[in-house]
């Protein structure tokens, strides 16, 4: 799953690299946006500690 973030920057500096602008935008704003919602769920996660 924390693939997602990295695979979708990479198809952003893959379409700007082919020429697609806009399209680089948009993939960029989605891996920004999975990046943000992933901590998201890691920072809320409670931390279970067993002693």
């Amino acid at each position: 799953m924390m693939v997602l973030p990295f695979l979708t920057f990479f198809f952003a500096i893959m379409a700007t690299i082919i020429g697609h602008r806009r399209s680089a935008i948009i993939i960029w704003a989605i891996g920004l946006m999975i990046s943000a919602f992933m901590f998201h769920l890691h920072a809320t996660d409670p931390l279970h500690l067993a002693f």
